[in-house]
């Protein structure tokens, strides 16, 4: 005899099944018998989007719209849950900003602990409540929410919080809202910025000040090149930040502070022909920041500005900004500047206890004194997308000749690159002489 092995699970081991699916798929299972009628409105998890999906039918404005509105408000009227493990909210028609604020406030009545809101469609006010939620652990806000600065910031239990391509107005609320979070370890921000927005956004800053973040991720990219009177601060004080990614083409200020807990950093950085003294003074500052870190990777875009510095009168030598030794850092990663001068010696010679190098194409000039690095404490070397370019053979040569303890150097030939060309580059680089006695070349 067949057993009706799902039907015996506990209606508690069901609802925790159902959380897992759409809600629209979840409800639809109150058909299959009298027990599962009301078995969906134990569900801890709801999800809400009006794609054309969700009724299986096309899209007709008014009549879509009516349904996904009536649909929200009786299943939050139905489910009986005191405490929501997750609300998602994505939505991309105009509806009353009423019914959206309604839909978000029941969510936080009932102690919900991650609320993703998505809105694809008119910008939004979003309502303060979010921001005193005392069982809210995680937070991601995307599209065209606004976020006017809360008066009163209460989120004790926040933990990640994420803003994704949001109002650019809403961006001035940051360090209001952070100064709530008590114990917050993640953030990501995304945003694009339109030259054609309001005049007063084209002079601001973001201020990331916390206590407790750990990892903090930031990508600002712009529509086109900013004009002359663009002007974007960006502020940082987190002592406990142990990873920060920056990609950031808007900022042309930095003032970054506390960073000594800083264990890993990856940076590309670049404006589109930027004051040259002011914006070229605030990387030093950003990269002075940088100090304590163990693993560096710095792009193209990067590289193409620290050689800029190198050469701007107001620094003078190429060393200037690397005055400061980076004294923890053991891996370092760069994808040299394309031009035949490089500030890639100078960070070497910064990097007294570097152990480990990765380099993504080559710029290189000799140095004038051979990097401590290389004559203590480098054992590896990675070069990626050789081409057999005089730079880039230059430079193996250089490491090869002064690595007294390099283990492995490690070459990645372009891809497209054919077999007689790599054959050629081998044979080139196989007569190199080698300060190392046990170092390996492994050609890829």
């Amino acid at each position: 005899m067949d057993r009706d092995l799902i039907s015996s699970l506990p209606d508690s081991v069901l609802c925790w099944i159902l959380s897992f699916l759409p809600t629209t798929e979840a409800v639809a299972t109150s058909i299959l018998s009298a027990r599962w009628k009301i078995l969906w409105t134990g569900v801890t998890s709801l999800h809400f989007e009006d794609s054309e999906r969700l009724f299986n039918e096309p899209y007709k404005e008014s009549k879509n719209d009516e349904r996904f509105v009536k649909f929200v408000n009786k299943v939050l009227l139905l489910n009986n849950v005191q405490s929501l493990g997750k609300f998602y909210l994505c939505w991309s028609r105009d509806y009353d900003a009423f019914y959206i604020n309604t839909w978000i406030a029941t969510a936080i009545a009932r102690n919900v602990r991650i609320l993703d809101i998505i809105a694809e469609s008119d910008t939004v006010e979003l309502p303060n409540s979010i921001f005193t939620c005392k069982t809210l652990e995680f937070l991601q806000l995307s599209g065209d929410l606004l976020i006017k600065s809360p008066r009163f910031v209460c989120l004790p239990r926040l933990v990640t919080f994420n803003l994704i391509r949001v109002d650019d107005r809403s961006h001035e609320s940051i360090g209001q809202i952070l100064s709530g979070c008590a114990v917050l370890e993640f953030m990501y921000i995304e945003q694009i910025v339109i030259l054609a927005g309001p005049q007063n956004l084209q002079r601001m800053a973001i201020k990331i000040s916390s206590p407790t973040l750990k990892t903090l991720r930031l990508d600002f990219y712009a529509d086109c090149c900013l004009d002359e009177d663009w002007f974007r601060k960006l502020e940082i004080n987190a002592p406990a930040l142990e990873y920060l990614y920056l990609k950031d083409r808007t900022t042309e200020s930095f003032s970054i502070e506390g960073l000594k807990a800083l264990c890993e950093a990856e940076i590309d950085v670049y404006m589109c022909d930027p004051p040259e003294s002011d914006y070229c003074n605030s990387v030093v500052k950003l990269f002075l920041a940088l100090q304590h870190v163990k693993l560096l990777t710095l792009s193209r875009d990067t590289m193409r500005v620290n050689y800029g510095i190198s050469q701007n009168i107001f620094l003078g030598r190429a060393t200037a900004h690397f005055s400061s030794k980076f004294d923890r850092l053991t891996t370092l990663v760069v994808e040299a500047h394309w031009c035949k001068r490089s500030c890639l010696p100078a960070l070497l010679e910064s990097s007294v206890n570097l152990e480990v190098l990765e380099v993504l194409t080559a710029g290189w000039r000799n140095p004038d004194r051979v990097p401590r690095c290389l004559l203590t404490s480098l054992k590896e070397i990675a070069v990626q997308g050789l081409e057999g370019g005089k730079g880039e053979l230059a430079m193996i040569s250089y490491f090869l000749k002064h690595g007294r303890v390099l283990e492995v150097v490690d070459l990645y030939s372009k891809v497209d690159l054919d077999i007689e060309k790599k054959f050629q580059l081998l044979q080139k680089i196989s007569v190199f002489p080698r300060k190392s006695d046990t170092c390996e070349v492994e050609f890829h």
